[in-house]
């Protein structure tokens, strides 16, 4: 719809070969709804279906920033401390896919989405900050989790896959997408800043994983469970490092003398 003329919002035309893009939305956001002590982070979306049938469904959701475009914002100024735990909602969104047995599979920058302030301001139910999932055009609803689902047919999808595959565990491929969205935004957190520190990296590599071509269950990256729960006890960590290093940044500053 037309941003002069706020609310503003994203109308989408469900294809016929998007799958089960609609149901897929109503399904996620209806376990939430019955569940809110979990992180869902998929973007609120009404469904309007023709009710004669002959027509493909219509996605009405809030327009929001999508993360290729953060770089013109804020994250030039997040700490360290900050990026994680912006990125860990992304693996709270992940972790609630997977324990509901559904896949993206095209987990990317331009499918995750940010709300900034004016955003939040046209569309009370969005939260600042927080970040969404749209386009579920080839995610999957499986009957079996994480651990016991076995490799499937990759989409066309935005990420390249390791060393050309064409079959994944599509809990792990998610992960190693995650693993690269996790490597963009840090591009961005870093432009300015110079090389990004070592623990980024380190993440970066844990996440991506070392691809062994695996055709059954995929133990190559961590579940999203597993990262939820290192960068949950880990986040805290760094902010209380970089707060201490703040302080003695202060008292060391305070014994210099000032030049002449």
């Amino acid at each position: 719809t037309c941003v002069a003329r706020p609310p503003t919002y994203a109308v989408k035309i469900d294809r016929e070969d998007a799958g089960l893009e609609d149901e897929i939305y109503e399904y996620l956001l209806l376990r939430f709804s019955a569940d809110r002590r979990n992180q869902c982070h998929t973007l609120p979306c009404e469904v309007v279906r023709d009710r004669a049938g002959g027509r493909p469904s219509v996605l009405v959701m809030p327009h929001v920033t999508d993360v290729n475009r953060l770089g013109g914002y804020i994250v030039t100024e997040w700490t360290l401390s900050g990026f994680l735990a912006v990125f860990l909602q992304v693996v709270e969104g992940v972790e609630f896919m997977h324990e509901h047995r559904v896949v993206h599979m095209d987990i990317c920058s331009g499918n995750t989405a940010a709300a900034c302030r004016r955003e939040v301001q046209e569309h009370l139910h969005l939260t600042e900050g927080n970040m969404y999932f749209i386009d579920f055009e080839t995610a999957q609803r499986l009957s079996a989790g994480p651990g016991i689902q076995c490799a499937v047919p990759l989409p066309e999808t935005q990420v390249v896959p390791p060393d050309g595959m064409d079959r994944m565990d599509p809990y792990s491929w998610d992960m190693y997408c995650v693993g690269k969205l996790f490597e963009d935004m840090a591009e961005c957190v870093y432009r300015r800043k110079g090389p990004p520190p070592w623990l980024v990296k380190r993440i970066a590599g844990w996440l991506v994983g070392d691809e062994r071509g695996c055709t059954g269950v995929c133990r190559c990256r961590p579940t999203a469970r597993r990262v939820r729960q290192v960068l949950s006890v880990l986040r805290p960590l760094v902010f209380v490092w970089e707060w201490c290093s703040a302080l003695v940044g202060r008292v060391r500053g305070a014994f210099v003398a000032p030049a002449i």
